[in-house]
């Protein structure tokens, strides 16, 4: 897998302003995306990697995976910024693509197997958040199931969702968790089903899975720093 090489790809200035959500202030900050995922020098997608070799292979060529925060500031550009062309088939394979993050949520040491909250009718379970393979803080992460995501923490994960019949016009991103895994590796993607220019927002597997639609775009740059929160 290390032998794998990205094709230089065309960077783009991406800028992250600051903000203080839960109690995790972030600066703002600036790096280099790829609107396209990463390709090899035959100019094919590389697939079936997994998170941590899909991170190696990036590394190796000098770059990193793109964050979930990163993935939500492209998708304000809307569905149909070339940022998604591999995500929503508009690529010369005419597939779909999705994408892994350098995002990940683990669950709480010492705690309770299943620790959850109660707010309002709804459940939350409380997961560690990792940027790069390190915690950088905590978020009570709400029902997923396909459920639309209203607020957003500072980590580019939801805070809040609601029932799919609370869909607005036009593009939402739709949130899928899995509660039971102890790691979760979070990807981007399409929503798949009968809302087809929606956001998929995916927390649903480990960083060991792999699959021939998966992929990951190329970032320049370091990751942000957050605040260090006192658990």
């Amino acid at each position: 897998m290390s032998t794998t090489r990205i094709a230089v790809p065309e960077m783009k200035p991406l800028v992250v302003t600051a903000r203080n959500a839960q109690g995790h202030p972030r600066g703002e900050y600036r790096a280099e995306y790829s609107p396209a995922l990463a390709r090899d020098s035959d100019g094919r997608i590389i697939v079936n990697v997994t998170r941590d070799q899909a991170r190696e292979i990036a590394m190796a060529a000098g770059y990193r995976l793109s964050t979930a925060t990163e993935e939500q500031k492209l998708s304000e550009k809307g569905y149909e910024d070339e940022a998604f062309n591999d995500t929503f088939a508009r690529n010369d394979q005419k597939k779909y693509f999705w994408n892994w993050t350098d995002t990940g949520l683990l669950k709480p040491k010492g705690e309770k197997e299943d620790y959850t909250m109660k707010k309002n009718g709804r459940t939350y379970w409380k997961r560690i958040v990792t940027e790069g393979g390190e915690k950088v803080g905590e978020v009570w992460v709400p029902e997923g199931n396909g459920r639309v995501i209203r607020e957003w923490s500072v980590f580019g994960l939801p805070t809040e969702t609601v029932d799919e019949k609370e869909h607005k016009d036009g593009t939402e991103t739709h949130f899928y968790f899995n509660r039971d895994l102890d790691e979760i590796a979070v990807l981007r993607g399409r929503r798949w089903g009968d809302r087809e220019n929606c956001f998929g927002l995916n927390a649903y597997c480990g960083p060991a899975y792999s699959d021939p639609f998966g992929g990951f775009r190329p970032v320049r740059g370091s990751l942000p720093k957050y605040e260090l929160v006192a658990h």
